[in-house]
């Protein structure tokens, strides 16, 4: 399935497939490194957040993550920021998203 990540001004080619588990929901992997320096730091906290379990920042991190700008393009067709729940990894460069349904 073609996916193209778009951080800022950076694409990134992805690699994904549909979740088994969730209608809507996409998982893969990613080669290139995220570059665009805001991006790049919000989803390494993000990593951080989830390995340490640190509940108490999570609405922090949702406040940070809608002034990034990015969209998803699947298929060519194109997922705005509020369309999409997304999650990055950025030291296994894992992702996955799911789409709004509508």
């Amino acid at each position: 399935m073609k996916t193209i990540l778009m951080l800022g001004n950076q694409a990134i080619q992805c690699r994904v497939q549909p979740s088994r588990l969730k209608a809507n929901t996409y998982e893969g992997s990613f080669e290139e490194a995220i570059t665009d320096e805001c991006a790049s730091e919000f989803w390494s906290d993000f990593e951080q957040a989830v390995n340490d379990v640190m509940l108490s920042v999570v609405d922090h991190l949702g406040e940070r993550l809608a002034e990034l700008p990015f969209f998803v393009l699947v298929d060519d067709r194109r997922f705005h920021a509020s369309e999409v729940d997304l999650q990055i990894y950025p030291s296994t460069r894992g992702l996955s998203f799911t789409l709004s349904e509508g």
